[in-house]
């Protein structure tokens, strides 16, 4: 009986805790992502305590909103720099959109920038193919050695 009450008693508790655990997690990191985003949002008169303390050791509840809700601190706002320096610099007549032709002028520019970038390193496309193949060459080669292991292994395994 209590061998049974035993085997029993998991499938009556472990799994509802486990599915509850699950549930807690994904509520607590949709609440995350909800304060993240409404902290990012831009305030307009608010007063309060702009006191912050940062070190390695201690997070604050910012930083953990920030990890739960899987933002990165430098990643994105580095990204979103960028888009808008790129969608700057393409519209040429500042409408605040990008026509067709300005996208067409900013895609050649990016295509001869490109260009340049590649002609600098001194690398031709026949210089980049030799390298690829050869990196090839030796992937292939490190694959067979390792298929050479395994087999051994096998064979030690099955003798013991």
């Amino acid at each position: 009986v209590v061998v049974m009450t035993g085997v029993f008693s998991i499938g009556m508790f472990a799994i509802p805790a486990s599915m509850l655990t699950w549930g807690f997690e994904a509520e607590a990191e949709r609440l995350a992502n909800l304060a993240y985003a409404r902290e990012k949002k831009p305030r307009s008169n608010v007063e309060g305590d702009n006191w912050s303390f940062s070190s390695d050791d201690y997070s604050t509840d910012e930083e953990y909103r920030k990890i739960i809700a899987g933002a990165d601190d430098n990643g994105d706002s580095d990204e979103d720099a960028a888009a808008k320096k790129a969608f700057l610099l393409a519209d040429a007549d500042r409408s605040g959109s990008i026509s067709l032709t300005e996208y067409l002028a900013m895609s050649r520019e990016q295509a001869a920038k490109s260009k340049a970038a590649a002609s600098s390193s001194g690398l031709t496309r026949d210089d980049l193919s030799v390298r690829f193949l050869s990196l090839e060459q030796r992937v292939e080669e490190n694959s067979k050695k390792l298929d050479k292991i395994f087999l051994i292994l096998q064979d030690l395994e099955k003798r013991s």
